[in-house]
């Protein structure tokens, strides 16, 4: 978003957000003109839109305890995540919070039962 670098090879931007919910992200969207949100990827742990054809996903970090969880799907998986999922860039004079190394690898790991969860929450729809 911020013409850092192109778009990777999966096509979209992944940012992960810090916060009780997406009351802020929500007010933002509501302001600006050039976003499509994408209704079918509004969950409650994720948002999406569509920012110059590219999907941009929204993953909620929520505090717990001293740390970060999201509750994927309704909270039918919680994921802890580890202290250090968040960790700070220098970009062109800019701080630049980024996503650990770490987080990303217990993401992956966790696939599997996020995967689940995104089942479990289909058949109740």
């Amino acid at each position: 978003m911020r013409g850092l670098r192109p778009a990777g090879l999966h096509g979209d931007i992944d940012l992960w957000y810090p916060g009780a919910n997406f009351g802020h992200v929500d007010q933002w969207l509501a302001h600006v003109n050039d976003l499509v949100e994408i209704p079918a990827k509004q969950f409650s742990h994720k948002w999406a839109f569509f920012c110059e054809r590219v999907m941009i996903e929204v993953l909620l970090l929520q505090p717990r305890d001293g740390g970060l969880i999201t509750r994927f799907f309704d909270g039918r998986y919680v994921l802890a995540w580890p202290r250090e999922t968040l960790g700070d860039v220098q970009v062109g004079g800019q701080r630049l919070a980024v996503v650990s190394v770490q987080a990303r690898k217990l993401y992956r790991e966790h696939h599997p039962q996020i995967a689940h969860a995104y089942q479990a929450f289909l058949s109740q729809a």
